[in-house]
């Protein structure tokens, strides 16, 4: 088998980020780079294939419209509910508040939210 084939704005290194799955999408997104209090609100795509002979992965750098920005993940996966994906974040890694982000991949667009919960 050939080694992988990547194309595309695959994202920088990070850490604390979050990869979801809708049908054979998967949307990395969050985390930071080196400096931890510096967020990365950039959202990719991922869409892997094999043509047989070796696979092939495609990145997107997406920009979501709408005013939600996501920054650290309390959880490192989202949810899927009516084609959208919900994620729990927090503004900064040790804060005691959380809020739930909707993001629309097809648009791509965050949908506000007032759900949030913390101390």
């Amino acid at each position: 088998a050939s080694p992988p084939v990547v194309t595309g704005d695959a994202p920088s290194a990070r850490a604390d980020a979050m990869l979801t799955w809708l049908d054979e999408t998967g949307y990395v997104m969050g985390g930071h780079g080196m400096e931890p209090s510096i967020p990365d609100d950039a959202v990719y795509s991922l869409v892997v294939s094999f043509d047989g002979s070796a696979f092939r992965a495609h990145w997107s750098l997406l920009s979501p419209g709408g005013a939600a920005k996501f920054r650290f993940p309390v959880i490192n996966t989202g949810m899927l509910f009516d084609d959208k994906l919900f994620f729990l974040s927090r503004p900064d890694p040790s804060s005691p508040l959380t809020q739930v982000m909707v993001l629309d991949p097809t648009a791509p667009a965050w949908e506000d939210t007032a759900l949030r919960a913390g101390a």
